[in-house]
């Protein structure tokens, strides 16, 4: 599907970022749905209006894409926004299914996990997509644990956004996730683009005050929130290096588990280890693996309490 604009994206004064159609002016509804076309019968769903100002609509159906010829000034196709579910049972049985919200896990006791996040978490510049949230979930099942893995993340999505969309996405969901993972940079924050110290520190105070929100959501549901640790970007200084560093050791604190992919991927200098990244701001094939290894089994094994395990 492709979303179009009369007179081009300056002068509809809306593109596509992240899955979100952001709309300037206020525009009002009805004049922004009239000057938008899907060219496949692909089924879209609008989920939220937010002070008339942004329009949130996503693909429902498996394989269909939203393109725009102006983000960042660039052709730049998206992602499909689609659910992704793993199940599968002790018996070591896996099965792969593009679910609809009502699918259910193998048992009434699995695990149920869903992700959300931005686009490393849904597997952008993995092959086939098959990032570090695809092979965490081969994982479990050669541990042959009983689990249904969900992944909702959105290329481009940032902790404002992610906010909304759990409201609309994850709550709703029945039965309710057990563990809700989140997986959300800093480069979607702004980052890069905060030159002086001032800025790096209203960037990093609301990346960890929306954070936070996010855990008392999940936990608000009776699920376990797990973090997705900080990664690096070809874009960030010494001074941008020295924030993700604090950043990160300030939500470790917190008590969540976190998944420390800095370790593994960072040169010390806040950009990728040679080797491990696709573009300045995601890791290649290589990169996710090592991400995915990072991560602890165990905390599936036998999750912290909570009211849905």
């Amino acid at each position: 599907a492709e979303a179009l604009a009369p007179g081009g994206c300056a002068d509809a004064g809306w593109r596509w970022f992240g899955g979100a159609l952001e709309v300037s002016g206020g525009m009002p509804a009805p004049a922004l749905l009239s000057g938008l076309r899907l060219s496949s019968p692909a089924r879209v769903q609008l989920l939220r209006i937010e002070r008339g100002s942004v329009t949130r609509a996503s693909p429902r159906r498996s394989g269909a894409f939203i393109s725009s010829s102006c983000r960042w000034g660039r052709q730049r196709q998206q992602r499909p926004v689609v659910e992704n579910t793993w199940a599968s049972s002790s018996t070591g049985r896996r099965v792969t299914m593009a679910a609809s919200p009502h699918s259910g896990a193998q048992s009434s006791s699995a695990l149920r996990i869903v992700l959300i996040g931005s686009s490393v978490a849904a597997g952008d510049f993995a092959h086939n997509m098959q990032g570090w949230a695809y092979q965490l979930q081969r994982k479990l099942v050669d541990a042959e644990l009983d689990f249904e893995f969900v992944n909702l993340a959105v290329g481009g999505f940032n902790t404002v956004n992610t906010l909304a969309y759990f409201d609309d996405v994850v709550r709703p969901r029945q039965p309710p996730p057990n563990v809700v993972i989140v997986g959300l940079s800093m480069g979607n924050e702004g980052l890069a683009f905060c030159e002086t110290e001032r800025q790096r520190q209203l960037c990093s105070e609301r990346y960890k005050r929306n954070l936070r929100s996010l855990t008392a959501k999940i936990e608000a549901i009776g699920a376990r929130p797990m973090l997705g640790g900080l990664y690096p970007n070809q874009s960030y200084s010494q001074e941008h290096h020295a924030t993700l560093l604090q950043v990160e050791r300030d939500i470790i604190a917190w008590g969540y588990p976190v998944f420390q992919w800095l370790p593994v991927l960072d040169d010390g200098k806040g950009h990728w280890k040679e080797g491990l990244w696709a573009d300045f701001g995601h890791p290649n094939t290589e990169g996710h693996a090592r991400m995915a290894d990072v991560v602890d089994l165990d905390l599936f094994r036998a999750p912290a309490s909570s009211s849905n395990l």
